[in-house]
């Protein structure tokens, strides 16, 4: 980590939270090596920090990724990932139809609770594993538990009121970029509208 990146004015940090095995850490991988690895992690991620830079529009920003187990073993260490979080990136995973209601049941509550007022975007991830077989006019395959296309995540992040419904596929590359990006953009547009505050930290509480 060059000492350039610790002394950048310009500094941000996204937090992944979601589900077990919703594909956060293979996202967070595909971002920062723009490549897929089947297993990050051999072990259940508790808390994980990662720090990079990311070209915004010409500006250079210091971006720490904070990747976070789902386990409800790692509920009470999870939140000291949470304080100074610009973004949330509220994960669930196509392949796993449970992990899109535990974000208005679990994830929505907890980084209000913690949080609140920080803006947050519902990501669909493993958008690869979807076929095109046997699916229902919601979308959904219930022979293989598989959702089929955006409409009921994109429903979700309606009704929580998510800042943003994104797509992406570690594997295949495919909206990881895009999402970063725009998250950053955010990000960055609401220091502008907000600059009389060095930084939202009084966002979260932790308890």
């Amino acid at each position: 980590m060059s000492s350039w990146l610790i002394t950048c004015k310009t500094r941000k940090k996204i937090v992944l939270v979601g589900d077990t095995l919703t594909g956060k850490s293979c996202l967070i991988w595909a971002f920062l090596n723009e490549e897929y690895k089947e297993r990050v992690m051999i072990t259940p991620t508790v808390v994980h920090d990662y720090l990079t830079e990311v070209n915004v529009d010409g500006k250079i920003v210091a971006l720490q990724i904070w990747d976070t187990g789902g386990e409800s073993d790692n509920d009470k260490l999870r939140f000291f990932a949470y304080p100074g979080a610009d973004m949330f990136f509220i994960c669930y995973a196509v392949e796993i139809p449970t992990s899109l209601p535990s974000i208005q049941e679990k994830w929505l509550p907890e980084i209000s609770e913690h949080c609140p007022n920080v803006p947050f975007f519902v990501v669909a991830n493993k958008v690869d594993k979807r076929s095109h077989e046997n699916y229902d006019i919601r979308g959904f395959n219930w022979k293989r538990g598989h959702i089929k296309h955006g409409v009921e995540g994109k429903l979700m992040a309606d009704k929580v009121n998510a800042a943003g419904y994104f797509e992406c596929s570690a594997k295949t590359g495919e909206g990881v970029k895009e999402l970063f990006q725009k998250a950053l953009k955010m990000i960055l547009k609401v220091d502008d509208e907000d600059k009389h505050f060095v930084r939202r930290e009084y966002f979260c509480v932790q308890q």
